[in-house]
């Protein structure tokens, strides 16, 4: 992986540059997380369920970083993230709309 880069060659410190993968079932959170990396100069990729994910992932796709819903229609994020760090030490970082905290700890 090329890793992220913030604020180098002169470029705004806090500028991103590089693939993010975001998982996440969400079109508007998808659509805000998108324009978000954008204007941080990062690529954005979406999948909106886990198997589209791991196809991205199994795909060759070379992510800096991983935007991951904890929630997905067709399985548990986490699930996914175990099986993520399996196979890469990309970082990443998990979404939740879930009401309790407790709810995300217990997984």
């Amino acid at each position: 992986m090329t890793g992220l880069r913030s604020g180098t060659r002169g470029r705004p410190p806090g500028a991103v540059y590089g693939e993010v993968l975001c998982v996440e079932d969400d079109p508007v959170v998808q659509v805000l997380l998108g324009d978000v990396v954008r204007t941080a100069g990062g690529n954005y990729h979406a999948a909106s369920c886990a198997r589209e994910a791991e196809d991205l992932l199994g795909g060759g796709g070379d992510f800096d970083l991983i935007l991951l819903d904890r929630r997905l229609p067709d399985g548990d994020g986490l699930l996914l993230l175990q099986a993520i760090k399996q196979h890469s030490d990309c970082p990443v970082v998990v979404l939740s709309a879930m009401d309790e905290i407790r709810a995300v700890e217990q997984h």
